[in-house]
């Protein structure tokens, strides 16, 4: 079962030798330790989960109870799940923002809406193109294109640019041969 969570994502399966037990795994550490604080992690570099822990099957339901209990935001998963991110662990936040919006779109999928596989490939292009990470990349690819952003003297800030990525992939916005310049659909 794969569960996402605004303090990580983890997947879960029965324990082969303990069906009281669960085997928790994560591909970032971090996530196991913000979900399960006491748990022991193991680094398993040749599994396909790299980090894992034993955890008993109870504990694991009154994680996921108290997560849902704890849901303040009412729209937004994914932003919420950043937002705990640059919070809490922030060189994960870059990575963590990329991979909720590839889940969202491949989901989105699954409902019928055609991807936009040419925006996806500018994207990625982008992305390359600028090594300090897809949020530099995405802000100074819309600051290019001439978007406004919501920032000190109009600029564009990376919360900008992903609410503009978002709507690109949803096409709402035209970005033109390699991202910009953009338009209102």
């Amino acid at each position: 079962m794969w569960i996402f969570t605004t303090k990580g994502f983890i997947s879960l399966v029965q324990d082969r030798n303990d069906h009281s037990m669960l085997q928790v795994r994560a591909r970032d550490p971090q996530d196991l330790r913000a979900l399960f604080p006491h748990a022991e992690v193991a680094e398993t570099p040749d599994a396909d989960y790299r980090y894992r822990a034993r955890v008993p099957r109870q504990e694991v339901c009154e994680v996921l109870t108290d997560a849902i209990n704890e849901i303040d935001y009412e729209s937004h998963f994914k932003e919420a799940a950043i937002a705990t991110a640059e919070r809490t662990y922030k060189q994960h936040a870059t990575r963590l923002r990329w991979a909720l919006y590839q889940v969202w779109e491949a989901m989105r999928n699954l409902q019928g809406d055609e991807p936009d596989y040419g925006e996806m490939a500018r994207m990625a292009r982008v992305f390359r193109e600028h090594p300090e990470g897809p949020d530099e990349a995405i802000r100074v690819a819309y600051a290019e294109a001439g978007y406004p952003g919501s920032g000190p003297n109009g600029l564009v800030t990376p919360n900008d640019a992903w609410k503009i990525a978002n709507r690109a992939w949803r096409g709402g916005y035209d970005l033109g041969p390699t991202v910009g310049p953009y338009k209102e659909a």
